[in-house]
């Protein structure tokens, strides 16, 4: 079986109690409308609310569009905006800004992470590590505003307005394709499939937890190891590498259902 059909199986038959959010009743139904409103809202808004300053960076300021400075103040006033558009229309513990299961959120993370640098040192041996110096701030803080925004936009808000105007499935794939065409400007279809089967897990996390801030870590660990560490090159072609990538994040998509599942039965037996 698929392993895109197998999870959205095993999606499906979780009870929906288990699940920090309740099945949206919104569907096809009186306020889908107003559903759809909202996710054209989040998805817009952000971006609308920072053309300014794009504006003003650019051709006021002078600086240079594709600059790491440039990127990371308008990442960071992107993340200003979502968290402003999340608290308006949704509330921020509604887009996963919240300490409630905080931890098994972090698990989870903690094994995207842990795979994702397995997936990477397998294929690609480490050759190097960059001198750590006081430049170390600029990569740092860059990714962080990277991370905030992107969690913050996706899996928060995006997330959260799917859910409540479609429901999960449309929530965890809507999610992640639209992560996926993020990229697809600066890395073109390889960034597309890349972004997407990483997103597929992120999203999964964010359905299971309700929390986005162990994905914003992970997030940001995965970028910045692009600074300081050096690898020998991949050997693989792109789209054999591209279908490995989709196939391992698809499988730890499902592993972490399952472990949630085995977690919630666990804690139930114990009671």
């Amino acid at each position: 079986m698929p392993l895109g059909r197998q999870y959205a199986m095993i999606c499906q038959s979780i009870p929906v109690g288990n699940s920090v959010f309740q099945m949206s009743t919104n569907a096809n139904g009186p306020n889908s409308k107003n559903s759809a409103k909202v996710f054209l809202q989040v998805a817009l808004v952000p971006l609308i609310a920072i053309a300014p300053v794009a504006a003003i960076l650019v051709w006021g300021v002078g600086l240079e569009p594709s600059a790491q400075l440039t990127r990371g103040i308008l990442y960071g006033c992107l993340f200003i905006a979502c968290s402003a558009v999340g608290s308006w229309k949704l509330s921020l513990e509604g887009i996963g800004i919240t300490r409630k299961k905080i931890g098994r959120g972090f698990l989870y993370a903690s094994i995207i992470l842990a795979t994702a640098f397995g997936f990477m040192f397998a294929l690609q041996p480490l050759k190097a590590l960059a001198d750590i110096s006081l430049m170390i701030w600029s990569p740092v803080l860059f990714y962080l505003a990277v991370a905030l925004a992107e969690e913050t936009w996706f899996r928060g808000l995006m997330f959260k307005a799917l859910y409540d105007w479609r429901g999960t499935l449309p929530a965890v794939f809507g999610s992640a394709i639209l992560f996926g065409l993020m990229h697809v400007p600066t890395h073109g279809w390889e960034g597309l499939l890349f972004s997407l089967s990483i997103g597929l897990p992120y999203a999964v996390v964010r359905l299971k937890t309700g929390n986005i801030l162990g994905l914003v870590i992970v997030h940001w660990l995965t970028n910045l190891s692009d600074s300081f560490i050096s690898l020998s090159p991949v050997t693989l072609e792109t789209a054999w590498l591209v279908l490995l990538h989709i196939i391992v994040f698809s499988g730890v998509s499902i592993a972490i259902l399952l472990l949630d599942r085995w977690l919630i039965v666990h804690q139930y037996a114990l009671r």
